[in-house]
């Protein structure tokens, strides 16, 4: 006989309403599980994957040395043959400069030369004048009066050149001077040989001097 006041277990019914949910809460937690584990790439999309990256690299190696060999190896080339050519117009502008210095030099040296070969022909000039005075003197000593027109026949114009070739104020006047006694000589050697002799005489004295203003070393 059981004890009426003892108390009787609790019995637990389960419903289907709480199977379901609980049924259902399982499933969306693998669910999320699931979600959250990293999907795994399929083995032939990896090796699709990998073929194209190779690919793609070796188009680009591919297009690398294309652009090395098609610019970069023709420019280096064309950077060398500039070089080359800019060191060789540098040469020639040297040597070309040295030339022209050579030419300077070379001028300065003619420029030299032409007035020595001025001064040279003056000074020729010069004793070609005093020749035909002395040779006009002496012919007029002998009492030669054609020889004294043969002796002073270029003298004239030996004097006139001599004139274009000074401009110094004073041997102007000297050659002037000369040019006036020469004109007076061949007035008067036929005539009066005493005053012809002695206008000679001054010719010769002026003429020495000229000489020597021109000519005459320290």
């Amino acid at each position: 006989m059981q004890d009426q006041d003892s108390p009787e277990d609790p019995v637990v019914v389960k419903t289907p309403q709480i199977d379901s949910e609980e049924k259902k809460t399982s499933a969306a937690q693998q669910r999320d599980k699931q979600e959250l584990k990293p999907q795994k790439m399929p083995l032939s999309r990896r090796r699709r994957a990998l073929r194209w990256l190779l690919g793609l690299l070796i188009i680009f190696f591919l297009g690398v040395l294309a652009a090395v060999y098609l610019f970069y190896i023709p420019l280096r080339s064309e950077t060398a043959d500039l070089r080359q050519q800019l060191e060789q117009q540098q040469a020639d502008i040297e040597n070309a400069s040295q030339a022209a210095q050579n030419l300077e030099s070379e001028v300065d040296r003619l420029s030299t030369l032409e007035r020595e070969l001025a001064q040279a022909e003056l000074h020729i000039t010069l004793l070609s004048i005093q020749k035909d005075v002395n040779a006009a003197r002496l012919a007029l000593a002998l009492d030669n009066p054609e020889d004294v027109r043969i002796a002073l026949s270029t003298t004239a114009e030996s004097l006139q050149q001599i004139e274009t070739q000074i401009d110094n104020a004073n041997q102007l006047a000297i050659i002037t001077s000369l040019q006036n006694r020469l004109e007076l000589v061949l007035e008067e050697f036929e005539d009066n040989p005493f005053a012809a002799q002695s206008d000679l005489e001054v010719m010769a004295t002026d003429l020495v001097r000229f000489e020597n203003a021109l000519f005459a070393r320290p």
